[in-house]
């Protein structure tokens, strides 16, 4: 069974990179459309009001791939106030990878209500049947934590 989904806790704000657009993508949040791929988020709602999992999907865009071959890796640097399973990962944390996806789901508890600030670097390579794009960026988020 799916875990809810409470995108509307994960808000993005995009650090120098432009508008955001408010679409979905399989129920989650698109925080970053980029010329090949999209970055969208979800939290999933946790046994408290302030643990669950977030959400991060990696998707291309028309003719694009992900390369699976090729290292990818997603640093994440949080307060003191947010606690995630996993500061860096790879494609080996993925719960789904195909050259269409890839969807990680990264257990998180607060020590308090609120808002917190999550800020993602994303390393990864994007090919066509004739090019291969690597892709490095920033993104932060606030994630919004019941008071419970």
């Amino acid at each position: 069974m799916q875990p809810k989904r409470r995108s509307a806790l994960v808000i993005a704000t995009l650090a120098s990179l432009g508008a955001c657009s408010a679409a979905t993508a399989g129920g989650r949040e698109l925080v970053k459309d980029g010329d090949n791929y999209r970055i969208a988020a979800a939290v999933l709602v946790g046994k408290t009001a302030r643990a669950g999992q977030l959400e991060i999907a990696i998707q291309p865009k028309g003719k694009w791939k992900l390369s699976i071959e090729a290292p990818m890796m997603i640093e994440l640097t949080t307060p003191d106030s947010l606690r995630i399973s996993k500061k860096q990962v790879s494609k080996a944390d993925a719960v789904e990878k195909t050259p269409k996806i890839l969807l990680f789901r990264l257990p998180f508890e607060a020590t308090r209500g609120g808002e917190h600030a999550l800020g993602m670097k994303f390393d990864f390579v994007m090919c066509t049947d004739t090019l291969c794009q690597k892709k490095r960026f920033e993104l932060r988020y606030t994630v919004k934590a019941g008071r419970g």
